[in-house]
């Protein structure tokens, strides 16, 4: 019996540190149109219909988490309007076009995390 339960924590503990292996570098779900490519979004955005509106809405949305609960307490955009965000996006986007829109506001956010610590 002692046998027995010692080879099932070990593999308890075995299926357990595969599992946290494949978690390595995973990137979390994000929804919205965050899986659509760059391409996708300057159309929309050149359309001015309700999808690009969407995107724009996802964007701020996402930036606004951002600086409440990684940043907190601080404003990334340094008082960047909306629109000064969309248009790094189409900055991102017209080199990038087959990037995702999660890519791109990563970017955007990388390169206003690094603009502040100026």
């Amino acid at each position: 019996m002692k046998i027995l339960l010692i080879a099932v924590a070990a593999w308890a503990l075995l299926v357990a540190s595969a599992d946290a292996a494949e978690g390595v570098g995973r990137i979390p779900s994000v929804l919205g149109p965050s899986t659509k490519s760059c391409e996708k979004w300057a159309a929309e955005r050149k359309s001015g219909g309700v999808v690009g509106w969407q995107y724009q809405q996802w964007l701020t949305g996402y930036v606004t988490a951002y600086n409440r609960w990684v940043e907190v307490g601080k404003d990334i955009t340094s008082g960047m309007n909306a629109e000064g965000l969309f248009e790094r996006i189409d900055v991102y986007c017209q080199q990038n076009p087959y990037a995702s829109f999660a890519n791109a506001t990563d970017a955007l956010i990388e390169h206003l995390r690094k603009q502040n610590k100026r």
